[in-house]
């Protein structure tokens, strides 16, 4: 089995990231901003700031927003490898204008 890196909460602000270069999931993240108007982050399943898009989420103005894919319980956490958001090339972020905090699971 391979190695496996948590990334707990790692912050991303003002430019994109690489968070992973290779396979993982993504098991959530926590966005908010102060613009007055929603605004994007984008996740791609790449080793570099661009590429294939994993997940994209526009946040409302003035919103906080927690997600933490399929896990609503302690119990659940133990299938966090099967409910989080696979990607295989890698986990980039481009937060856009807003301050971002990502979980992810790396593997390798």
């Amino acid at each position: 089995m391979a190695a496996k890196t948590i990334s707990e909460g790692r912050r991303v602000q003002g430019t994109a990231e690489v968070l992973h270069e290779r396979a993982g999931r993504l098991v959530g993240y926590l966005v908010s901003h102060n613009e007055e108007e929603a605004q994007a982050v984008t996740f791609y399943d790449s080793s570099s700031t661009s590429g294939t898009v994993l997940h994209k989420v526009w946040i409302p103005a003035g919103e906080v927003v927690y997600i933490r894919f399929g896990m609503s319980s302690a119990r659940e956490e133990a299938n966090i490898e099967r409910s989080a958001i696979p990607f295989s090339a890698g986990l980039a972020v481009d937060p856009g204008l807003c301050d971002v905090a990502v979980w992810a699971i790396g593997y390798g």
